[in-house]
């Protein structure tokens, strides 16, 4: 067998079926997959630019386990969205860690706090000046030792956060936080997520004017304080649609797609069609009648927001919708692609049946499960019993887990 095996012959293959905590719906990665995944998407990089580091984006993993396997293979750090990822992350031992999301409030100020004091090499991102005086003072009434290392957010487009790539407000900002003692600026992030699957000419298009916004604040702010010899040491964009776009502007130093390991089917069909699904979810049909196929997966376990999931091989040939929170449909294609490619229809589904399931967005979907069951023939994470304590489960008795077979991960965005 080899990479292009299906996923069902995977799931015998590994023994996965008789595993004692294997249910549906159920979270699987392919860690083959995810290795060759990585490994593309590095070489790639350093063909369009050798000088480029790489800083995956870990809300499409959520594991320190797969975190370190993207530095041991050469990513210069990782990528979170919220502070309590970065907790998860630090407490399973990564360090290099940029914090992509503004942070805002006492609540989160204070866990940054506690962060930081852990962590000199913890980074975050600000967008406009109000941000400043609260940050500083709380490193101030804290004690922290080090200065907190600060990016700027610029808008290159997507219109979310991110200050107005206006040269005197960007300035106004830099000069803001270069004047406070426990604050450290060390260099711009803009993020291009409204193209990540647009059309691949459209996208390129897009990319490189959002890169031209971002590049020419960094020489225009640069060269406003060159009294004081400043320089960006960092300038950081990127997804897994647009990171080799970006990383031909000379002035980018870093880019950050995450998706790319794990792959979905919405990034598939657009900008991410070099790397393969190596994430999935497994599902039993519950019931079988003329019209329709139910299956125990819904909206509690994949998530819609980039579409429906997509059924694989051998049930390419059906369509999943969700059925409401643990339910899910399956209708025949009125076209079945089997016929056309001369082979035999797959039998007619039946209850207890196994159905793979593609999830539409990685991200999302990863955030419903609480495991993730690993297939691989060459499982590159350490086989050892030993205790993985998560931000969700911080507070009741840790599980003994095999995490060479199932990983824990950071559970539902609600429960943060």
């Amino acid at each position: 067998m080899d990479l292009q095996d299906t996923w069902l012959e995977k799931l015998k293959r590994d023994n996965l079926l008789n595993h004692p905590d294997f249910d549906t719906p159920a979270l699987l990665l392919d860690l083959d997959l995810f290795v060759e995944n990585t490994k593309l998407a590095f070489s790639s990089l350093r063909k369009t630019n050798s000088k480029i580091k790489i800083r995956p984006h870990c809300k499409s993993i959520k594991s320190p386990q797969l975190a370190r396997i993207l530095i041991d293979m050469g990513a210069t750090g990782i990528c979170v969205a919220k502070l309590s990822e970065a907790e998860v992350m630090m407490q399973g031992g990564i360090d290099d860690i940029l914090v992509t999301t503004e942070i805002a409030g006492s609540a989160k100020l204070n866990k940054l706090m506690t962060l930081a004091a852990r962590n000199s090499e913890l980074k975050i991102v600000v967008d406009n000046q109000l941000s400043i005086p609260p940050l500083n003072e709380w490193c101030a009434k804290t004690g922290l030792k080090h200065q907190l290392k600060v990016l700027i957010d610029i808008n290159v487009g997507q219109n979310r956060c991110g200050i107005d790539p206006d040269y005197d407000k960007v300035l106004a900002l830099a000069e803001e936080i270069l004047s406070c003692q426990h604050l450290q600026l060390i260099g711009l992030q803009g993020y291009e997520g409204h193209i990540q699957q647009a059309r691949p000419e459209q996208m390129q298009e897009q990319c490189l004017k959002a890169m031209h916004i971002l590049t020419t604040l960094k020489l225009q702010i640069e060269s406003a304080l060159k009294a004081d010899e400043f320089l960006f040491q960092t300038i950081t964009t990127g997804g897994t649609g647009s990171f080799l776009t970006c990383a031909s502007n000379q002035y980018i130093t870093e880019v950050q797609p995450g998706s790319f390991c794990t792959m979905d089917a919405s990034y598939k069909s657009s900008n991410g069609n070099q790397f393969a699904n190596a994430l999935a979810v497994a599902a039993t049909v519950i019931s079988a009648f003329e019209d329709r196929i139910v299956v125990d997966a819904g909206l509690k376990s994949l998530s819609t927001d980039m579409g429906n999931a997509r059924p694989v091989e051998p049930h390419q040939d059906y369509n999943y919708s969700p059925a409401g929170d643990e339910h899910g449909l399956l209708s025949k294609l009125e076209t079945s692609s089997a016929f056309e490619e001369g082979r035999r229809p797959n039998r007619a589904l039946e209850p207890g049946d196994l159905v793979i399931l593609l999830p539409s967005h990685c991200d999302t979907t990863l955030n419903l499960h609480d495991q993730l069951f690993l297939l691989g023939k060459a499982v590159s994470i350490e086989t050892q019993c030993e205790t993985i304590t998560t931000e969700r489960n911080k507070n009741l008795e840790p599980q003994h887990l095999w995490i060479d077979r199932k990983l824990k991960i950071e559970g539902r965005g609600k429960s943060q």
